[in-house]
C-alpha cells in the first residue's frame, strides 16, 4: 500500500514537472504570437488608409480622363490659368503678427 501512495505521488510530481517544462516552452511563443497579431493589425490599418488613398487618385485620375471641367478646375486652382478675358485676382492674406512682419 505504502508503495502504491509513493508512486502515485512520484507520478503527480512528474506530471506537475512536465506541466511547468510545458508551460515554460509555450508561454514565449503566445507572447511572439500575441505581438505579432498587434503587429500585423498595425500593417493591416496602415494598408487600409493607404488604399483609401489609391482610390482617391484613381477616381482624381478617371475625372480627369473623362472630364473637362475637372481639367479646367485643376488648372485654374493650381496653375492659376484662366480662360481668354477673365482676370485672376489673387489674394494675400495678412500674416498672424502684423504687416511688419517683424518680432520684438
Amino acid at each position: 500500500m505504502k508503495q502504491t501512495r509513493v508512486l502515485v505521488w512520484i507520478f503527480y510530481i512528474v506530471l506537475f514537472i512536465l506541466m511547468g517544462l510545458a508551460a515554460a516552452l509555450i508561454f514565449p511563443l503566445y507572447k511572439q504570437h500575441a505581438e505579432d497579431t498587434r503587429e500585423l493589425a498595425k500593417y493591416r490599418k496602415i494598408e487600409e488608409s493607404k488604399q483609401a488613398i489609391s482610390n482617391e487618385l484613381a477616381n482624381e485620375v478617371h475625372q480627369l480622363q473623362t472630364s473637362p471641367e475637372a481639367v479646367e478646375k485643376v488648372a485654374r486652382e493650381k496653375f492659376n490659368l484662366c480662360k481668354e478675358g477673365e482676370t485672376v485676382l489673387h489674394y494675400e492674406t495678412a500674416s498672424p503678427e502684423g504687416n511688419s512682419g517683424k518680432t520684438e
